[in-house]
């Protein structure tokens, strides 16, 4: 279930990002539920700097594909990003499918009339429930969490909603990013602002994670 913006064309954009996201394998990590999601505003993770993925994502793979040929020049857009792209394909391949379903190019828009919409839409991602928020494979897994990876733990994520304001600056210093110091984010557009500055203490942020830690399938206290 996708919930939606009543006024902007009934939920179509919405439910058409859901279908991208299923179509571009996201439904792992943060990303594990794709049920009950919703587009919300953008948090305003500032970008991932991750030299070696920037670098691995702009070199062609084995088979020729580049993932990410700007590099570090690349800007997500989030749902804007999608709605201001190609128009996908119109064709159904004669298997008599939507043709919005048969395997069209990354992020392109299944309707040219929602392009209109895309700037409302700059800087929003599909959000999913906190289910299996801290599942991995094994204790020591490195999760990435946010839409691209920049944070690296709960606590981070929790800190990083509490704080964000408090500590907003156009560059950081060694050693204070994610900590005393939060850099621009990614997109400003649609910034969410009723996150920021929370006022919680150190205790109350790993209670927070303490029970978003609880909601993994399976969990037994410690």
């Amino acid at each position: 279930m996708v919930y939606a913006d009543p006024s902007l064309a009934a939920g179509d954009i919405v439910k058409a990002v859901h279908i991208q996201d299923l179509r571009a394998g996201m439904n792992a990590g943060l990303h594990h539920s794709s049920r009950h999601a919703r587009v919300r505003a953008g948090p305003g993770a500032p970008r991932e700097y991750d030299v070696k993925s920037v670098k691995t994502g702009a070199t062609p793979d084995q088979l020729g594909f580049t993932a990410n040929a700007k590099g570090f020049a690349y800007l997500d857009q989030g749902v804007g990003g999608m709605l201001s792209g190609p128009q996908c394909p119109t064709t159904d391949h004669g298997h008599g499918i939507p043709a919005q379903l048969t395997s069209p190019p990354a992020n392109c828009n299944p309707n040219a009339s929602w392009a209109a919409f895309a700037k409302q839409f700059d800087g929003k991602f599909r959000v999913p429930t906190v289910r299996n928020v801290d599942m991995r494979p094994y204790p020591t897994f490195v999760k990435a969490y946010m839409h691209n990876g920049y944070l690296k733990s709960l606590k981070e994520v929790v800190h990083f909603y509490n704080t964000r304001d408090r500590f907003a600056a156009s560059s950081c210093a060694a050693g204070t990013e994610k900590v005393t110091c939060w850099p621009p984010p990614e997109v400003a557009a649609n910034l969410d602002k009723t996150v920021g500055n929370l006022g919680l203490s150190d205790k109350e942020e790993d209670q927070i994670v303490a029970f978003l830690r609880a909601l993994t399938d399976g969990f037994k206290s410690p």
